[in-house]
């Protein structure tokens, strides 16, 4: 759903200029909504930098507008980036900025999830689901794209190469691309 900001009101809360920004960019929820949908929704967002996450279990959290989520380096040393979103109730995974974990689990109800993501514990799994839950389709949700620029990791709601040709002048010097496997 789009916002109707007015577009014209913001180039008259910025003064290039004398480097002035009114304050009103700052408080008003109908810009910011703006921003979000037309800015953050559509771009490439810096979540970490690979040596925040050095070693297997190592994780950071960060955030992708106002979703909060996971920059996690596995046991194969794959850098991942999920949702900090439990798939059953939808209570954060992570609730510490950083550290190390082989396990992330939600408080909720316990279910637990590999740094690669897979949903690896459900208490009472026999009893309750009668094994009839299918744990593979279950791992925390994963962004669609990676990319590593200069050990910047960052993710794309929509498009890091055509920026980064834009800012070289060519195909992305200095990118690189890996799709999320799934």
């Amino acid at each position: 759903m789009t916002r109707t900001a007015k577009h014209h009101a913001i180039p008259a809360l910025v003064d290039v200029k004398q480097g002035l920004v009114g304050r009103e960019l700052f408080v008003n929820e109908e810009l910011y909504q703006q921003e979000q949908e037309q800015l953050f929704a559509h771009c490439w967002l810096f979540v970490g930098h690979e040596s925040q996450i050095p070693k297997p279990g190592d994780y950071f959290v960060s955030g992708m507008g106002e979703e909060s989520v996971l920059l996690t380096r596995d046991r194969e040393q794959r850098i991942h980036v999920f949702l900090n979103t439990c798939r059953h109730r939808g209570m954060k995974v992570c609730r510490y900025d950083e550290g190390n974990t082989p396990v992330f689990t939600c408080p909720y109800h316990g279910w637990s999830y590999a740094t690669d993501g897979q949903l690896v514990g459900v208490p009472y799994f026999r009893e309750c689901y009668g094994e009839q839950l299918d744990k593979a389709e279950w791992g925390l949700v994963e962004v669609p794209r990676l990319g590593a620029h200069r050990s910047n990791c960052r993710a794309e709601p929509a498009r890091l190469l055509r920026v980064l040709g834009r800012v070289h002048g060519r195909g992305g010097h200095g990118s690189q691309k890996r799709e999320a496997q799934r």
